[in-house]
């Protein structure tokens, strides 16, 4: 899947690996950048007894560090703080479990393309041709996945006065 990604779009891909989204997602963070990770159900917790809590979606901000913490914490002990289901989810969710169902094909809800790195362009020409590449890059993007848009937004910023001019 990576070389696939790699060939067609010229960008790394990082994979995550793992039998349920959190995981996979715990997975794909550790495999930045451009390698892959896989988490096993046999050594989640080698993975999220470490974490941070404050890395779990939907933990907010309790008195608890890590995700070994928060399995220590009896269910009813968290309800006064979070919703019930979400007590369940996150106590779960510490000790690797996410029963959340994975879902083949998810909705694309954007297509972006981004340049992250230091653009220097000289001339008028110059940043002419590159919003019209960058912006043939999203359409083609666009087309490969079979959609359709009524706006594009293009964000471009400048280099802050005093900076070098080579990135």
């Amino acid at each position: 899947m990576a070389t696939t990604i790699r060939a067609e779009t010229q960008c790394p891909a990082s994979v995550g690996i793992a039998h349920n989204i959190l995981l996979a997602r715990l997975a794909t963070k550790r495999a930045k950048p451009d390698n892959l990770f896989q988490i096993d159900s046999s050594n989640a917790a080698e993975h999220t007894d470490p974490l941070p809590v404050s890395q779990l979606p939907g933990i907010g901000e309790l008195e608890i560090q890590t995700c070994n913490d928060l399995k220590q914490w009896a269910v009813d002990l968290l309800t006064p703080h979070v919703a019930p289901k979400t007590a369940i989810t996150l106590h779960n969710f510490a000790k690797g479990i996410d029963h959340r169902p994975i879902e083949r094909f998810q909705v694309v809800k954007s297509v972006s393309a981004e340049i992250s790195y230091g653009v220097r362009l000289d001339t008028e020409a110059d940043t002419i041709d590159f919003v019209t590449e960058l912006a043939k890059e999203i359409h083609a993007r666009l087309g490969r996945g079979g959609f359709q848009t009524s706006s594009l937004t293009m964000k471009m910023k400048t280099r802050q006065e005093g900076q070098p001019i080579e990135p």
